[in-house]
C-alpha cells in the first residue's frame, strides 16, 4: 500500500496551531504505520529540521513551484494523476479540486470557524474556504476531525453523514511543554497573565485587553504578556492598548523561541484563552502540562480539551476580569487549577492521535 500525505503545512515556519498539529502528526506516523508501507510526503520545500529524517519505506517528494500560490491545486494535483497513491492523507485541511478517482481520500478538518465568523474573513477568503470544505466533505471517504464539536459542525453546514467523520483529538509536544524552570523576560516585573494565538477578534484580545483594564481599575497590579502575530481585527486591539490607561503593563514581546515559551508560560498567573470560536484549543494543552491555571471562555470545543481542569468564563470583561483577579489573590485557587490541568492533560498525547488515524487509514 502507498499513502501520499500533503506535507507542506508541516514545513512552514514558524509553526501556528495547524502547521503544529501537520508536524506532529508526520512525525509520529513514522512510528505507527506499518513498516511495509511506503510513504510519500509532498511538499514544496524539505524541511530543515528532525521531519526530514524518514524510516525505510518513506520518501519526501519535493514538487518545485515558481509561484507562491496554487501550489496544491496545480503541482501537487498533477502529480497525484501521474503517480497516484493508493491513499492520500490531507492533514492541512486543503484538498486539491481535481484527484483520481481511484485514490482513497482521508482529510483532516481543523475547524469550520469561516461559516460561524463569517465577519472576520475577506469576501474572497470565504468563498474559496467554503468551496474547499464542500470539496472535502464530498471527496473524502473519512474525514478526521479533532473534537465532537466539529464534527457536529460538519454535520451542520455540510450535512456530513456522522459516520463518515472520525473524531481523534490533538495533543501537545510533551517534551516541550513539562513542569520545569520559569523563564523571566526582562519586561516581566508584576505577577502576569499569558496570551498565545493571533491577535484577533475571533481570539477575543479586544476583550481580553479591557478587562486587564478592569482588574487593574480594581487595584489589582499585575501585567498582560500577548504572544502572537496580529490577526483580523488586530486594528481593535492595537487601538485597545494605545488607549489604555495601563498599556506600559500590556506586553508584546514579538518573536519568542520556543525553548523559552514553556518557561514562561510557567511563571503565568494563568494562561488565558477567551475565544469566541475554536475548533481544539491546543494552548489549554501547553498551559497545563507546565503547571499554569488555564481560563477559557465556555465554549463547547474547549470544554472537551479542558475538561473540569479549565476556569471556564462568559466572554465578558466582568467575568473575565473577576476571574483574573481570583488567579492573582487566591493560592489555593491556582493549585487546585494547577493539578486538575496536570491530569486532564495525561488524556493526550500525540502517540494516540497518529495510533487512532493510523487505524483510519488502515480501514478504509
Amino acid at each position: 500500500m502507498v499513502i501520499g500525505i500533503e506535507a507542506s503545512h508541516a514545513v512552514k515556519l514558524p509553526r501556528t496551531g495547524v502547521e503544529e498539529a501537520c508536524w506532529q502528526m508526520i512525525e509520529n506516523l513514522k512510528s505507527t504505520l506499518p513498516a511495509d508501507t511506503r510513504v510519500i510526503l509532498y511538499s514544496h520545500i524539505l524541511p530543515t529540521d528532525q521531519l526530514k529524517d524518514l524510516p525505510p519505506n518513506w520518501k519526501w517528494k519535493i514538487l518545485n513551484w515558481p509561484l507562491k500560490k496554487l501550489w496544491s491545486q496545480l503541482r501537487l494535483s498533477y502529480e497525484l494523476f501521474k503517480n497516484p497513491p493508493d491513499i492520500f492523507f490531507a492533514l492541512g485541511q486543503l484538498l486539491p479540486f481535481f484527484l483520481p478517482k481511484k485514490i482513497k481520500v482521508v482529510t483532516f478538518v481543523h475547524d469550520s470557524a469561516f461559516e460561524a465568523e463569517p465577519e472576520v474573513y475577506s469576501f474572497l477568503g470565504k468563498i474559496y474556504l467554503k468551496l474547499m470544505n464542500r470539496r472535502i466533505t464530498r471527496r473524502s471517504d473519512k474525514i478526521i476531525t479533532s473534537t465532537e464539536f466539529n464534527k457536529q459542525e460538519l454535520q451542520k453546514y455540510y450535512g456530513v453523514a456522522s459516520e463518515k467523520t472520525i473524531v481523534v483529538p490533538l495533543a501537545y509536544d510533551k517534551n516541550v511543554f513539562c513542569i520545569g524552570s520559569v523563564v523571566t523576560l526582562s519586561v516581566i516585573s508584576k505577577p502576569y497573565f499569558i496570551f498565545l494565538g493571533r491577535l484577533e477578534e475571533k481570539k477575543n484580545t479586544p476583550l481580553l485587553v479591557r478587562a486587564f483594564n478592569q482588574v487593574r481599575h480594581d487595584g489589582v497590579d499585575c501585567q498582560l504578556l500577548l504572544i502572537g502575530k496580529p490577526g483580523h481585527g488586530f486594528e481593535q486591539v492595537q487601538f485597545g492598548i494605545e488607549n489604555s490607561p495601563y498599556q506600559n503593563d500590556i506586553i508584546r514581546p514579538g518573536y519568542v523561541d520556543t525553548k523559552d515559551l514553556p518557561g514562561i508560560i510557567r511563571g503565568a498567573r494563568a494562561l488565558i484563552l477567551p475565544s469566541r470560536y475554536e475548533g481544539f484549543g491546543m494552548p489549554i494543552l501547553e498551559g497545563m502540562a507546565c503547571g499554569t491555571p488555564v481560563i477559557a471562555s465556555d465554549i463547547l470545543a474547549l470544554r472537551e480539551v479542558g475538561g473540569d481542569a479549565v476556569a471556564y468564563i462568559r466572554p465578558t470583561v466582568p467575568d473575565l476580569a473577576t476571574i483574573m483577579a481570583t488567579a492573582v489573590k487566591d493560592s489555593i485557587w491556582r493549585q487546585n487549577h494547577i493539578q486538575a490541568g496536570l491530569e486532564q492533560v495525561k488524556n493526550f498525547s500525540w502517540v494516540k492521535t497518529s495510533a487512532k488515524i493510523g487505524q483510519v487509514i488502515a480501514n478504509i
